[in-house]
């Protein structure tokens, strides 16, 4: 990212090194940046679509029918397949390298167990109940927390139950496929912690996009349109490298729902 653009992350999303200056920042940033620009050129970004193997397409197909992953689909499943993670260009211009670490990656020739991995959703907290009757939920993963429209169920003649329900939000591991280029649009973490392991092909969701802008992953938050259809554009692998990445301690915040139920009592003409 341009230095303005990262001196302006640095101090607004991060915590500075003890001691660090905005000149050794800088420093930081240029080395960095020098390397990513002598790059040379990827002449091939085919990331080798392939089928799963049957046991991993039963889980995938299994998933499908899962009510929250037909919350953010649709009834009509999409393509499962799996892509060389050498090959994946990111459109997201950061990572939490320490949560990869953190993370427990399957064996690589359990196809099934390693799609399960990139296809679950994150956790949440056990939720609070507040004085007025108010309920926290809270979740150390950003954009976690899903409310679901509430609903009544009669429990008998004199007695209604009404309920309210959060979700995790599915964190499917999911690819984008624009201007034959293999972008990766959600589910970085467990990407590049299994690209960290030594693997080499990534089971997730294929879905072709007809413009860059249909994939949602437009600036300022992702690179643009030229930067990812650059001769040579930012790939998954980069973030792993230790010469292409300048590392920032992020500062810490979690995803927090509040969630009440207002009653109103008055008289109404029958």
């Amino acid at each position: 990212m341009p230095i303005d653009e990262a001196v302006q992350f640095q101090s607004m999303g991060c915590v500075p090194a003890p001691g660090e200056t905005a000149a050794d920042f800088q420093a930081r940033w240029a080395t960095a940046e020098a390397a990513i620009r002598a790059l040379p050129p990827v002449h091939d970004l085919n990331a080798a679509p392939q089928a799963l193997t049957p046991t991993a397409q039963a889980v995938a197909n299994q998933l499908s029918q899962d009510d929250h992953f037909k919350l953010s689909f649709g009834t009509v499943p999409p393509t499962f397949g799996s892509v060389l993670l050498e090959k994946i260009v990111t459109a997201q211009k950061y990572i939490d390298a320490e949560h990869i670490g953190t993370l427990q990656v399957p064996d690589a020739a359990d196809e099934a167990e390693v799609l399960r991995f990139c296809m679950r959703a994150n956790p949440i907290d056990p939720p609070l109940l507040g004085a007025d009757g108010g309920i926290t939920f809270s979740s150390h993963y950003s954009q976690n927390l899903i409310p679901v429209q509430p609903s009544f169920t009669p429990v008998n003649d004199n007695e209604i139950l009404i309920t309210a329900r959060i979700i995790s939000r599915p964190n499917y591991v999911t690819v984008a496929i624009w201007n034959q280029r293999y972008i990766i649009s959600n589910g970085y973490h467990r990407a590049a912690a299994l690209l960290k392991a030594g693997h080499t092909r990534l089971p997730c969701i294929l879905r072709p996009a007809p413009t860059l802008e249909a994939t949602g992953l437009n600036p300022p938050a992702f690179f643009d349109a030229s930067r990812i259809n650059a001769a040579r554009p930012p790939m998954l692998q980069d973030f792993v490298a230790a010469n292409l990445a300048t590392r920032l301690k992020l500062r810490a915040r979690n995803h927090v729902l509040r969630v009440g139920l207002q009653v109103q009592q008055f008289e109404a003409p029958r």
